[in-house]
């Protein structure tokens, strides 16, 4: 009996003895490589009978053949063990019959699994309407932001899986003792545990997943010892996608695992599994994983809270109308895909001063800031009537004095007619000083419910795309003019 090898006798069992260090609930991960016999006569050796014990109780019991090549492998995993330190776990290799050629080794590990939580036990931050958009380059942080969770497991199981607890913030990873690793963008598995990456859908349709893995060179000294990576994208315990990266020596290898489209119910869960097969060298990657909806968003929008009464004209400044959704035609909203029509009203409202959402979406009477994740801004006026109107307005982007210039990406501004592009800008992300550009559209035909929008659109990131803006409509025909007595005289009311 050695590290590495364990061999009964033909009157004795070879028996590996546990005894836990304090009271508590393990986990037990059991593997048994049976080696290959070379007997002279490969029909004598009848193999071995492998049994795990708690004290006296059976646990796990398999016999195990001799094979003529290559290992026979046995795996036994019990996830919640109570012990006390009291208690011994044995380990025993019989030899059956004869013990001709009965040599094998215990992979064996066991797991502390007190105080334990899973995505069950941490509360998701709902005050806000969560959509199914999400990435966790954006997202990341700690365990349940926006519906994401960071969790050891075990082989391909997505369900069964762990929150790790060790969250580095100044780091900004999730690591452990085993070298599991992850962050915003990287991830590292651990030795006998699975990296699992988890998102909980927030609405019922249907979703895209964009999805990437690039596995890193292999290194090690050893070059045959690494053994690859298996990534799978799981729809609750339903595989989508999968791909296996094999330990290449000369290349960083980078494969899609992106589903076009998959129909999910409210807490359901999207998953990505990196999976170390038998061992964790050079397991490391960088990786993508986004959700983004296809069907509607969910929440109000201009539609729940404009009003067409007669006191309405085609008229409006947000200067002079901010309020509560739906003032003299105004809604501010967010939404996706650079399309004011696929945008929701804007929930966060501090009275006459703005409007936010939790990832940085921000609209007052003068200043607009898009959020990430592809949300955008918008400012939406809907006409009350049949006619022309000018639309006046303007958008200054404000300097770029981000610590690192060339992170900041700038903006896109639109001016739209609902689906229509009316006037497009784009803002690059100056550090010397503010561009103001005017995207006003003079004598544009307008029927009742017609969306007048002004989106802000803050590409990959958004540093520093906050900016200032106008928006005015007036009506083309029946100008608005200041009421000034000019007769000298003192008007009788």
């Amino acid at each position: 009996m050695s590290e590495g090898f364990i061999h009964p006798s033909i009157n004795d069992n070879a028996i590996l003895c546990w005894q836990p260090a304090v009271d508590g609930d393990i986990e037990l991960r059991m593997k048994y490589s049976k080696f290959e016999q070379n007997d002279g006569n490969p029909k004598y050796p009848d193999g071995v009978t492998v049994s795990v014990y708690k004290n006296g109780e059976n646990l796990y019991t398999k016999k195990v053949a001799a094979p003529s090549s290559g290992t026979n492998e046995i795996k036994f995993r019990d996830k919640d063990i109570k012990v006390t330190t009291a208690d011994k776990l044995y380990f025993m290799v019989s030899a059956d019959g004869n013990a001709s050629y009965d040599g094998g080794a215990f992979d064996i590990n066991i797991l502390d699994r007190k105080g334990i939580s899973t995505e069950k036990d941490v509360a998701i931050d709902e005050t806000e309407t969560r959509q199914n958009f999400a990435d966790v380059k954006y997202d990341f942080g700690e365990q349940g932001n926006n519906g994401w969770f960071y969790q050891e497991g075990y082989e391909d199981d997505p369900t069964d899986t762990l929150n790790m607890t060790n969250f580095e913030k100044d780091e900004e990873r999730y690591f452990d003792e085993s070298y599991l690793e992850i962050k915003r963008d990287f991830v590292n598995t651990g030795k006998g545990r699975s990296a699992v990456i988890k998102w909980k859908v927030a609405q019922t349709g249907k979703i895209k997943i964009d999805a990437s893995y690039t596995k890193f060179k292999n290194e090690d000294k050893n070059p045959s010892w690494p053994d690859g990576t298996k990534v799978t994208i799981f729809h609750n315990d339903k595989p989508l996608i999968s791909e296996d990266f094999e330990p290449d020596r000369i290349n960083e290898v980078t494969k899609r695992l992106d589903v076009a489209e998959v129909d999910v119910a409210k807490d359901d869960f999207i998953t990505m599994v990196v999976n170390p097969k038998e061992n964790n060298a050079y397991d490391a990657g960088k990786y993508e994983f986004s959700i983004k909806g296809i069907t509607p968003l969910t929440g109000k929008t201009e539609k729940n809270v404009v009003s067409y009464a007669p006191s309405r004209s085609n008229n409006c400044s947000t200067v002079e109308d901010f309020n509560v959704q739906g003032v003299n035609g105004l809604c501010y909203q967010s939404g996706y895909y650079n399309d004011p029509m696929y945008a929701v009203n804007l929930e966060s409202y501090v009275k006459n001063e703005k409007y936010t959402t939790k990832d940085g979406v921000e609209i007052k009477r003068d200043y607009i800031m898009p959020g990430n994740k592809g949300r955008a801004a918008i400012v939406k006026w809907v006409a009350k009537e049949e006619g022309s109107v000018d639309v006046l307005t303007t958008y200054t982007k404000h300097k770029n004095l981000d610590k690192n210039p060339e992170w900041p990406d700038g903006t896109t501004v639109y001016l739209m007619r609902n689906k229509t592009v009316l006037k497009k800008e784009e803002f690059a992300p100056e550090v010397s000083k503010e561009v103001t550009k005017d995207l006003s559209y003079e004598g544009l035909a307008v029927k009742p419910g017609d969306c007048i929008s002004l989106l802000v659109d803050g590409k990959e990131n958004t540093a520093y795309d906050g900016g200032n803006y106008t928006f005015v409509v007036e009506d083309a025909v029946n100008k608005t003019t200041d009421m000034v007595n000019r007769s000298g005289k003192t008007l009788q009311i």
